[in-house]
């Protein structure tokens, strides 16, 4: 008994990287990814003026907040003084009046005392 067996595989791959041009177009071809920057002038420009714009509105925003903040410890500096004010003030009416008024009652208790 006699076996006889055979076995053919052929495989071909062709790769085209064929570029064409017109007046005056330059075209690459590496067989790979190729990428090119089509942005435009235009678009670098405005991005440089959205760019300094936001950074102006940002330098301003921060100057805004501390005018802010200066004007609010201004507005709580002369609260506290105001208040201190007018605590001065009740303290020294009750000195003024207080002490003078316990002596008077001080005096009429004694007097009335000795009357009896």
């Amino acid at each position: 008994m006699s076996r006889s067996s055979s076995s053919s595989k052929t495989s071909t791959a062709t790769s085209d990287h064929r570029v064409a041009g017109d007046n005056g177009a330059v075209g690459v071809s590496a067989g790979g990814d190729v990428m090119l920057d089509l942005t435009t002038d235009e678009a670098w420009e405005l991005a440089d003026v959205v760019v300094s714009r936001i950074s102006d509105l940002a330098t301003e925003t921060v100057g805004l907040a501390g005018k802010s903040q200066a004007t609010l410890a201004a507005a709580l500096e002369t609260t506290q003084q105001n208040n201190k004010t007018e605590a001065g003030q009740l303290s020294q009416q009750l000195v003024q009046v207080g002490i003078p008024a316990a002596l008077i009652a001080v005096a009429i208790i004694s007097f009335s005392g000795q009357g009896k």
